[in-house]
């Protein structure tokens, strides 16, 4: 058993810390991700590297952006694998940077999570306030992970418009969420 000096942290130490921060990891993953199971698999292996690695985080504080990193980096792994194998069009890696920056500011807090309320609310806000079509076609794609093709007699629709019209909803829903945070500060 070796010593350790009462600076330094264990393994047991940065698990509890990072597992504390689960559920907004798994947010985190979903954003970049956008399905569950795989936000699942991002945290979950996060979670192994940080059982692996601990030993790269000096003090508790530094556990919480050190996993948010490792979570960016896995998710973005998984995202390219997906398309990889799926041959899909997700969203485009200009997004998916612009949502790992948002999270990086978020690790710029002191923990109180007051950004992330801002950006829950304002996401809310800017939901609902989209036509009552645009937010079933969001609904149905990204929560209940309908395939355009799936949605396209639903909504009148051929699937390559349904493609545009979300890529159009995801910028519109961007840019009021900038907007809005904006205003906050």
């Amino acid at each position: 058993m070796t010593e350790q000096s009462s600076t330094s942290v264990g393994q047991i130490d940065v698990l509890r810390a990072a597992m504390q921060q689960r559920d907004h990891l798994l947010v985190q993953a979903f954003a970049l991700c956008r399905q569950w199971a795989l936000a699942e698999d991002v945290v979950q292996e996060a979670f192994l590297l940080a059982a692996e690695r601990w030993q790269d985080v000096e003090d508790v504080p530094g556990v919480k952006p050190w996993i948010r990193r490792i979570v960016h980096y896995k998710a973005m792994e998984m995202v390219r694998r997906e398309q990889r194998h799926h041959h899909t069009v997700p969203m485009s890696m200009d997004t998916l940077e612009a949502v790992g920056a948002v999270m990086a500011d978020a690790d710029a807090l002191d923990g109180s999570g007051t950004r992330m309320q801002a950006m829950k609310q304002a996401l809310q806000d800017c939901f609902e306030g989209l036509q009552p079509e645009h937010r079933r076609l969001l609904t149905q794609f990204y929560w209940k992970r309908r395939s355009c093709e799936e949605l396209a007699e639903e909504f009148a629709r051929r699937p390559d418009n349904l493609r545009a019209m979300l890529s159009r909803l995801r910028k519109r829903l961007m840019a009021c969420m900038q907007q809005r945070l904006h205003e906050e500060l």
